[in-house]
């Protein structure tokens, strides 16, 4: 595991006075940063998916500033060193693999998490644009922190028919949701809750691609796909709505977090 970076000094020279306040700065980073964060940020970034770090990471300190990234990458000479973070080696694998084994990715820095009251997944190409402390933003409950939260797809809010919902349909996958099953349909870009239970999710659904893998199969979405089969079996304790997870394109007022537009090929050849 990485040390948490330091914040950049000017780039003037300051002199070896200058210089050695610097380390002694770095050196203690960690232990006042941690005290102040209660929530991990993962972020799961590598092959061309480093290019989104900076402004991810940026705008989580501006706007859930109790919130430490957890980068788990490929590249570790990707992530800015200027933005306090702690960041763990993950490999980097042909689609749909970098998706499809996130929760495996977690469980990779298990003990890295276990430091952290809550924890969060988010995907690297989105950006937060509002504050993301406590508030009554969820269905009913007060705040994003809950035991296991979830994100109302924005593909599938409001008016749209539960027929419409493109869970895994084939039987014969882990991710199998009957007809008669579901009434809303999860976003898999964020998610989270308290650390343990959390944790416990992402041991279930990795045991679940694993089984899918060891049969051929691969979900319609992936990990999306794992992940809506879990939530009917363990509905999230908080369902926020889908102002956690809008394309950039929306331009709605009251989005908190936004999903960059991009070219989805380039990024996954």
């Amino acid at each position: 595991m990485r040390r948490i970076a330091n914040k950049a000094g000017s780039k003037a020279a300051g002199g070896n006075a200058r210089k050695e306040a610097n380390v002694a700065e770095k050196l203690n980073l960690r232990e006042r940063d941690l005290s102040a964060c209660d929530t991990a940020l993962c972020l799961i970034a590598t092959g061309k998916y480093t290019r989104f770090l900076r402004q991810v990471m940026e705008s989580a300190a501006t706007h859930w500033p109790r919130a430490m990234p957890v980068v788990l990458t490929d590249d570790p000479d990707a992530v800015p060193s200027d933005i306090p973070h702690l960041s763990q080696h993950w490999p980097h694998r042909s689609w749909p693999y970098p998706t499809l084994l996130r929760y495996h990715a977690m469980l990779s820095a298990e003990s890295v998490f276990r430091q952290f009251a809550f924890m969060f997944y988010c995907d690297v190409d989105m950006v937060v644009v509002a504050r993301m402390e406590p508030e009554p933003y969820g269905e009913g409950r007060a705040g994003i922190d809950g035991e296991l939260v979830g994100v109302t797809h924005p593909g599938f809010a409001g008016a749209f028919n539960r027929a419409r919902y493109t869970y895994e349909n084939r039987k014969e996958s882990r991710a199998y949701v009957a007809r008669h099953e579901g009434t809303v349909y999860y976003a898999g870009g964020f998610q989270g809750g308290a650390t343990e239970r959390y944790l416990h999710a992402a041991r279930g659904l990795s045991e679940m691609a694993d089984d899918d893998l060891s049969r051929g199969i691969i979900p319609l979405w992936a990990d999306e796909s794992l992940w809506n089969r879990y939530c009917i079996d363990h509905p999230p304790t908080v369902t926020l709505s889908t102002m956690f997870c809008l394309p950039d394109s929306w331009r709605v007022p009251q989005a908190r977090l936004l999903a960059i537009t991009k070219n989805h090929h380039e990024l996954r050849s």
